[in-house]
């Protein structure tokens, strides 16, 4: 299940006092995460937990961390099928990278995803060589549970092709090649 996602800004403090005069719901005040980073938590109209970060070394969209039953399963997991760096968020963080954004797999209750504020994650096949059915392949040997199989969409003016698995403690992820 996807926990929430993370945001980093220059300034942490001066950042959630913005939010908090535009009357943006507050979960958790800007607090020091030890050998981490200064972090608080904001949650929009529709449930979506926000972790804002001071990372200077990663400005914009952070990081997506999932709750899931055995994180070493789902980083290995993600290793398999969606490559990634496989490294520590700041040195002391079990995570994996993607380009300039973590994943992140903490040990809690994992649920479906779907019907949730983050009802899934999306991946484009450049993060591992071949077509998005040769993907699709490796992914069905593997057992993997297939919620849409492959099909197109539009996205603005462009045709895709998609389809939409079932990941570690019902994290559901979309996969596309454009």
């Amino acid at each position: 299940m996807t926990d929430h996602i993370g945001w980093s800004f220059p300034d942490v403090d001066a950042k959630m006092k913005e939010f908090q005069a535009a009357g943006i719901k507050i979960v958790s005040p800007v607090s020091e995460i030890p050998n981490l980073y200064k972090a608080g938590m904001i949650e929009d109209p529709w449930g979506t937990r926000i972790q804002i970060v001071q990372d200077p070394e990663t400005p914009g969209f952070h990081h997506v961390q999932l709750l899931v039953a055995d994180p070493e399963a789902t980083y290995t997991w993600f290793l398999t099928y969606f490559g990634g760096d496989r490294t520590k968020l700041k040195g002391t963080r079990d995570a994996l990278k993607y380009g300039a954004v973590w994943l992140i797999a903490s040990r809690g209750e994992g649920e479906e995803s779907k019907g949730r504020a983050i009802d899934h994650i999306g991946f484009g096949t450049s993060t591992r060589p071949g077509s998005l059915a040769e993907l699709g392949a490796v992914l069905k040997a593997g057992g993997v549970t297939f919620k849409q199989e492959q099909h197109g969409i539009r996205v603005g003016s462009k045709p895709v092709q998609v389809f939409i698995i079932q990941g570690p403690s019902g994290c559901e992820i979309e996969v596309l090649e454009r």
